[in-house]
């Protein structure tokens, strides 16, 4: 609920704007990962989300304007509610893919991200 009550943030934004939607964000994802019974198994998925971050934070700058991150965020937390696993996890994977495709379209970053996942020990920069 608190993170559907902001706006994504675009490429421009306000440092505090970018800094409380990002907070938000990352409840929202730990929120789903919550209810886990498997420490370990949870301990994966939270180090995998904090890698992804990385990425959605490169993806900001060349998000499209025909993505509706909000209505992705929505089918998710109403699959969840439903106790829909399987939905939940389609919807998530197509998530997560749609930010990836998004880096890998970019002229600018599609390249270096390509060169970086080749190569684990290259820096991404």
């Amino acid at each position: 609920h608190l993170l559907s009550r902001l706006p994504v943030p675009r490429a421009g934004a306000s440092d505090n704007d970018v800094a409380q939607w990002t907070d938000r964000h990352e409840t929202f994802h730990r929120t789903l990962l919550a209810g886990c019974p498997s420490k370990r198994l949870l301990d994966i998925a939270l180090s995998l989300r904090q890698e992804a971050e990385l990425y959605r934070r490169w993806s900001v700058p060349m998000t499209h304007d025909e993505r509706d991150v909000q209505a992705e965020h929505r089918e998710i937390v109403d699959a969840a509610l439903a106790r829909d696993a399987d939905m939940a996890s389609a919807l998530l994977r197509r998530h997560l893919a749609t930010t990836k495709e998004h880096l890998l379209s970019s002229r600018i970053h599609g390249a270096v991200l390509a060169a970086s996942l080749l190569d684990p020990q290259r820096p991404a920069n």
